[in-house]
Formats: C-alpha cells, sequence, structure tokens
C-alpha cells in the first residue's frame, strides 16, 4: 500500500521547490512617491497599499520590467522598461514607485551599489552616479529634477562625506539647488556651542542643523566662490526676508574670525540689520534668533 504524505506537506514541500519572485527586492523603494507613464503593459490589481507586492512580483515574472509605479487606491500597476530619474519621474503622492535590482543606468534611481549598471557609478543619495557629493544643486542641476519638485522640500536623498544624509533643499527659479544647514525658530536662544547640538534628523518640528557637515558642502563645488542665504523668521513659523552674498571658497563657513561688512534688510513691518560673523549670523541686543541659513555650491 501506498503511504501518501499529508496535505500540508505536499504543499510545503512545492512552496520550497517553486522559485518565488523575490518582491521583498523591489518592495525597498529607490524613491517613496511617483510614478512614470508605461511603456509595458499595465495591468490591475487590488488596490490598498498591502497589494503593492503583487505588482512587484509581476514585474519580477517580465523579464524587460525594471521599475514599476502602483496606484494603492486604484489597484493600477504601471510596468516599466527602464528605471526613472528626477528628470522623468512625475512626482505624485498617489503613486508608490519602486525599482527592481539591478537595473538603473547613470543618474537614474537606485538602492544600492549593485543596482548601477554603469562602471564608476555608485549609489549615492538614491541615485546612480559618480559625483562624490551630492548637494540639493547637484539633484537641481546636474540630476535634473530643477523645480519639478517644488519650492521647496524636504527631506531629499544627499551624500556629503561619504554617507548618505537628509536634505532640506530650495528648488525654485530662484532658489537653484541652495541646500539648508541650520534652523532656528520661535526665538530660540543658542551659541557656537548649542548650534551643533541641534537635532541632526531633518524634521520640520525641531531646531535643525547640518553645520557639522558645512564644509564639506563648500568643498564639494569648484567655483571661486559658494553662495549663503540668510533667511529670518519674520513671524511664526513664517521665513521671508533674505540676505544673500556669495563667499570665497578659501573661507569657511564657521569660523572665529569675524566676516567684515554689515547686510541690511528692510520690509513693511520689519527692520532687521544683520551683521555675519563666521561664528553665527545674530541681530545686535538680542540674544534670541530665528533664521535659516542656506549653502550653495555650484555642481562639478
Amino acid at each position: 500500500m501506498t503511504v501518501h504524505p499529508p496535505l500540508p506537506l505536499l504543499l510545503l514541500l512545492l512552496l520550497l521547490l517553486l522559485p518565488l519572485p523575490p518582491v521583498q527586492g523591489c518592495q525597498k523603494g529607490a524613491w517613496a512617491t511617483g510614478y512614470l507613464t508605461a511603456d509595458l503593459p499595465s495591468v490591475s490589481v487590488k488596490p490598498g497599499d498591502s497589494f503593492s507586492c503583487a505588482c512587484c512580483a509581476l514585474c519580477h515574472q517580465n523579464p524587460t520590467c525594471a521599475s514599476l509605479s502602483f496606484s494603492p487606491a486604484t489597484g493600477e500597476c504601471r510596468l516599466h522598461s527602464t528605471v526613472a530619474g528626477y528628470d522623468t519621474l512625475t512626482p505624485d503622492n498617489s503613486w508608490k514607485y519602486f525599482v527592481m535590482p539591478g537595473r538603473s543606468q547613470h543618474h537614474q534611481f537606485c538602492r544600492q551599489d549593485s543596482d548601477c549598471l554603469v562602471k564608476g557609478d555608485f549609489c549615492r543619495g538614491r541615485v546612480c552616479t559618480n559625483q562624490t557629493a551630492v548637494t540639493c544643486r547637484v539633484i537641481y542641476q546636474t540630476f535634473g529634477a530643477a523645480d519639478r519638485f517644488g519650492n521647496y522640500i524636504s527631506p531629499m536623498f544627499g551624500w556629503l562625506n561619504n554617507t548618505g544624509v537628509l536634505l532640506a533643499c530650495r528648488m525654485g527659479s530662484k532658489d537653484e539647488g541652495y541646500t539648508r544647514i541650520f534652523r532656528s525658530y520661535g526665538g530660540k536662544a543658542f551659541d557656537r556651542e548649542t548650534m551643533f547640538q541641534y537635532n541632526s534628523e531633518l524634521t520640520e518640528d525641531v531646531q535643525h542643523s547640518m553645520l557639522y557637515l558645512a564644509d564639506h558642502l563648500r568643498h564639494a563645488g569648484t567655483e571661486d566662490t559658494y553662495q549663503l542665504k540668510v533667511h529670518p523668521e519674520l513671524y511664526s513659523g513664517y521665513f521671508y526676508a533674505v540676505i544673500d552674498f556669495q563667499v570665497p571658497r578659501a573661507e569657511p563657513v564657521l569660523s572665529d574670525v569675524p566676516r567684515p561688512g554689515v547686510g541690511s534688510l528692510q520690509t513693511s513691518s520689519n527692520f532687521l540689520r544683520f551683521r555675519w560673523t563666521m561664528t553665527m549670523p545674530y541681530v545686535p541686543a538680542a540674544s534670541y534668533l530665528s533664521v535659516e541659513l542656506y549653502v550653495d555650491v555650484p555642481a562639478r
């Protein structure tokens, strides 16, 4: 008499023998939201965030599929034969975008170095590139984002001092890739020490500082000068007025030696006079200041 194994055991053996699609690979998103226009047949799966894995599995089964766009609201699953970059992805929070492993060309989104197909490219700032630094200006100019993602974007994915960092970027037509390095608001007191102790995580409801990377940012360009912008907070949470000036690249962003010159600005409701020292910007005779600092360096 032939003895058959119980049905659950048969199913287990079958699952072990079948090659399962590595849907977890494309679930590690290189970029969270947006979509491409489908150039492979679109399909429909069940709506809902949890069904993006089904869309990933369909992409894996198609040997020409390199990335996919999924709409949790409608269940539409778009398959693509290429990987998006900043210059081709359409920003849209109602879509999820995923990249398949090992399919990314130069200046396309990636998750890790092994995704990059071009020799000499590495996954830096979630883009396959040979750039040694990824700043807001690089994203704006070299990667082709321009102002397609909005005038102010936070967070963006950068690369400084050989590590990934989150950036807050000004990307409008008048702010073509400024990187925010410091933010203090609500009249918080600060000095040279506390400027560096601010939370380095990029959240909008706390003080924020990237000053520990300021000189790495300064050295990311090759021009003779770099640009500094000061945005004072004119009233609660609203940063508007600007002091904008060029600094010789040989001069550090922060130093104990005062920077010569006085900058002033006037608005209909405020008159603020700043002197920028390389230690900190300040309002004379005031111990509290709400301000944002931005640095722009031309891309290599």
